[in-house]
């Protein structure tokens, strides 16, 4: 495999990670949410844009959007720490999606 086809790999598995996180964290959490801070998240047009607008752009769209979705629906106090965790692991998804391809290619031998 030449070096392009394994960017190629990469490049397609982040914009298929990076934006399938969000919208897990994003769903995940707005499923356990109360009816209180439920009113203050996104509506479902505006969840759904985020989500399209971190595929185009990837982590740089995705992290400071978890950072706003846990400051809006729970108050900067609880806000702050959860999105900056979730953002975390949102870079986190984001290497994975750029290693574990590469490796999984070598492992292969393709």
């Amino acid at each position: 495999m030449t070096p392009g086809n394994l960017e190629f790999v990469q490049v397609v598995t982040e914009m298929l990670v990076v934006p399938g996180t969000l919208a897990a964290i994003v769903r995940f959490d707005e499923r356990r949410l109360s009816d209180e801070r439920l009113a203050r998240a996104w509506p479902p047009v505006s969840r759904d844009a985020v989500i399209f607008a971190t595929w185009q752009f990837g982590i740089l769209f995705g992290c400071p959007s978890l950072l706003v979705w846990f400051i809006r629906t729970r108050g900067p106090l609880l806000g702050i720490p959860l999105g900056l965790a979730a953002a975390v692991g949102l870079v986190l998804a984001a290497l994975a999606s750029a290693y574990v391809p590469e490796a999984a290619i070598e492992w292969l031998g393709l």
